[in-house]
């Protein structure tokens, strides 16, 4: 008997546990999943921020490229024109210098060696008194080849260092050029390489957007399950906790059922009866009808 009442309160105390249990794992298992939820939103936005990042590095490139495409194209037109000019300068002065040499070879005036870039040597200057006369003889031709030969020199001059001067310029461009080219390689590698990752960050977003929503599916499956269980361990709790309350004495009861259907049955067979039911001098056969399991539902 106390065995099997110790059982019975052992499987009580269990039921109790479970329930307990069944409500804490729900409240657990969706507290878990809205801390999984709030991490995968920290994550998402933060892959957001970082293509947004992204996306305006990229404009932000692309507008110096063009830009910098503009500036270089019109360095390039101006000094093609600044090129011309000089290139048309040179041809005038090669054809004044042309016209010029031809002219003193039809009239077979010597003019010597043309000086280029070199110092012109001026010859020396002769002081003339104030009362001297100029002198009236006329020149024969050639007599100034020299000046002729001093405004050679300079128109060779010119033309030498306008030459120079493209030359530079074609250096020059041909080097601002290469620095151009070299520059919007490495903008455009780092374009590249900027799109690849956003790429990847898209990708990223959109795996952790999935597990996102599989975590809401399972939010919702589990607040489900937690309003099921929830339902049934209301509707179960009077029950429990009326076994529980009454437990001891429901015990007491049917302990004391057993006791009087032991001395109903130790009377039945003949034995003295205890001393409470001495007090009636024969068995009435009325009384036993009394004796009911009734009291079990109490």
């Amino acid at each position: 008997m106390e065995k099997d009442v110790a059982k019975l309160t052992e499987r009580l105390n269990d039921a109790k546990a479970k329930r307990a249990s069944k409500r804490v794992g729900s409240s657990l298992r969706q507290q878990t999943t809205a801390s999984s939820f709030d991490e995968e939103d920290k994550r998402i936005e933060a892959m957001e921020k970082e293509i947004e990042g992204i996306v305006a590095h990229v404009k932000e490139l692309k507008l110096q490229l063009e830009e910098a495409m503009i500036q270089r194209t019109k360095e390039n037109t101006e000094f093609k024109a600044a090129k011309a000019d000089d290139e048309a300068a040179i041809a005038l002065l090669e054809k004044t210098v042309e016209v010029l040499s031809a002219y003193y070879d039809k009239e077979k005036i010597e003019m010597g060696p043309i000086q280029g870039s070199m110092k012109l040597i001026q010859g020396p200057e002769f002081a003339i008194s104030d009362d001297q006369a100029p002198d009236a003889t006329f020149k024969e031709k050639g007599s100034r080849k020299n000046e002729s030969k001093g405004i050679l020199s300079i128109l060779t001059m010119l033309i030498e260092d306008l030459q120079s001067e493209i030359k530079n310029g074609i250096k020059d461009e041909v080097a601002a050029q290469a620095e151009f080219e070299k520059n919007v390689d490495a903008a455009k590698k780092l374009i590249e390489t900027l799109e690849d990752k956003k790429a990847n960050l898209e990708e990223d977003k959109a795996d952790n957007e999935s597990k996102r929503d599989d975590e809401e599916a399972t939010k919702a499956e589990n607040e489900k399950s937690l309003g099921i269980n929830e339902e049934y361990l209301g509707k179960i709790k009077p029950d429990c906790d009326w076994m529980l309350n009454s437990f001891e004495e429901r015990r007491e009861k049917r302990k004391a059922e057993m006791n009087g259907l032991v001395t109903a049955k130790e009377y039945l067979s003949g034995a003295t009866p205890p001393a409470m039911m001495q007090a009636s001098t024969g068995f009435d056969d009325n009384k036993l009808q009394d004796i009911s399991f009734m009291s079990l539902r109490r």
